[in-house]
């Protein structure tokens, strides 16, 4: 008899505790059932961005311009579209991409690719080479529930650095052009549709407007930048 009330006891607590488990860690649609681990220390550490799709649109009244850049199989490729001229492309072999995550709020993003391109001298086409590296920095927290959304079911990325350098080399050319943003306030909201100890899926949706005023009209132009972005992160 005692037994038997021990070993119920027992399965009506790990029910209970399965329950509050399950309830507690589910905040995506695609999260794990089960989780030992808080969202925060499954958020922590460094990640591999294993692919990606972003696609960015800038226009105004007299122009138009679109970037996607799609990440997949260990390569990188950017298109980029012009209203009133021609398409770019680059198709380029990635030697690494990824987030790292802190515990007390802070991220780095790193990414390096190599690429080749056809440059124009004298009407003479040259293969050149190239290298660019990106590291941008900023601070990351987790958003409360709000309408839609459940408590840490998103999480708020604040760039505030952001370096980059472009280096290509051959045919005689040897030219490093090098950027840096030291001071910049760029935020970006994913939507965590799974966030595992080993996976992490988003999505995310952001827009901007800029207001200026036309020097010959003296009238406001109003230019709009959309993002869109979906990615997947392993360790």
């Amino acid at each position: 008899m005692q037994a038997n009330l021990l070993r119920n006891t027992f399965i009506g607590g790990a029910l209970a505790l399965s329950m509050l488990l399950v309830g507690g860690c589910q905040k995506g649609e695609d999260d794990p059932l089960l989780s030992f681990r808080s969202r925060k220390n499954r958020m922590v550490g460094e990640w591999t961005v294993v692919e990606s799709k972003t696609v960015m649109r800038e226009t105004d009244p007299s122009f138009e311009f679109s970037t996607t850049t799609t990440v997949k199989d260990g390569r990188i490729v950017i298109d980029r579209e012009f209203s009133n001229g021609p398409v770019e492309d680059l198709d380029a072999s990635i030697d690494y991409n990824t987030y790292e995550f802190d515990d007390e709020g802070g991220f780095v993003h790193q990414l390096k690719y190599r690429y080749q391109r056809t440059a124009f001298i004298n009407a003479r086409p040259f293969p050149i080479n190239g290298e660019y590296t990106l590291e941008e920095r900023g601070t990351w927290d987790f958003l409360g529930a709000t309408e839609g959304y459940k408590n840490r079911e998103r999480v708020q990325l604040l760039t505030t650095s952001r370096t980059t350098i472009t280096f290509e080399f051959g045919s005689g050319l040897n030219d490093s052009i090098p950027t840096n943003e030291p001071d910049i306030w760029e935020l970006a909201t994913w939507d965590l549709s799974r966030l595992s100890h080993k996976e992490i899926i988003a999505s995310a949706a952001d827009e901007s407007q800029t207001t200026t005023t036309a020097i010959t009209s003296n009238e406001a132009v109003v230019a709009t930048r959309s993002t869109d972005l979906e990615i997947t992160l392993k360790q």
